[in-house]
């Protein structure tokens, strides 16, 4: 079953809160660390825009 963007928007907040747990606990200075938050959340990015365009094609299939 594919995630829509209101799946991810759950995700999206949790994601969030990790990082800023993160950064609140001064990890950010371990560049590793960095490096793989950066690389997590360009994955997210696509994977967030690939779930909106198979909204968008739902909407449009189904108002046709």
């Amino acid at each position: 079953m594919p995630m829509h963007v209101n799946d991810f928007m759950r995700i999206s907040k949790a994601l969030e809160s990790s990082y800023q747990r993160l950064a609140s606990e001064n990890m950010l200075d371990n560049h590793e660390c960095v490096e793989r938050m950066n690389a997590a959340r360009d994955e997210y990015t696509k994977a967030m825009l690939y779930a909106t365009l198979l909204d968008d094609e739902i909407i449009h299939i189904t108002k046709n």
